[in-house]
């Protein structure tokens, strides 16, 4: 009986005097979140339709209208514009859908020329 205490006795020491090792200070949560692993204003959308055709639909937001001052020269269904004000208020419009939007290098006078076809509904 002596020999069950001694052991016991033994076994407690030894587990509660066992070194522990760790962080002395607690460090903020260095797993990511989905905020820092994601891509930007992009989003996938994967879809299977019920005939099983798979669509993948992408969406992107770009801002045509961080150009500088006197460097772009938007193009609304043929027509040239200067103004930002003007080509805002166009296109925020109700009803506008924009059909395609097209954005080229800088051309020998150093200026960007974005082109936009849309409709109104």
């Amino acid at each position: 009986m002596k020999t069950g205490f001694l052991l016991v006795g033994m076994m407690a020491l030894f587990f509660l005097n066992h070194p522990v090792s760790g962080q002395s200070q607690k460090v903020g949560n260095s797993f990511p979140t989905y905020d820092q692993i994601r891509q930007k204003d992009r989003d996938t959308y994967d879809y299977v339709n019920w005939d099983g055709k798979a669509r993948v639909v992408e969406t992107d937001s770009i801002n045509l209208f961080d150009y500088p001052s006197g460097t772009v020269t938007y193009i609304l269904n043929g027509k040239p514009s200067d103004d930002v004000r003007y080509v805002k208020r166009v296109l925020a419009k109700k009803g506008t859908q924009v059909e395609k939007i097209s954005i080229s290098k800088a051309g020998p006078t150093a200026r960007h020329v974005v082109t936009i076809n849309y409709e109104v509904h």
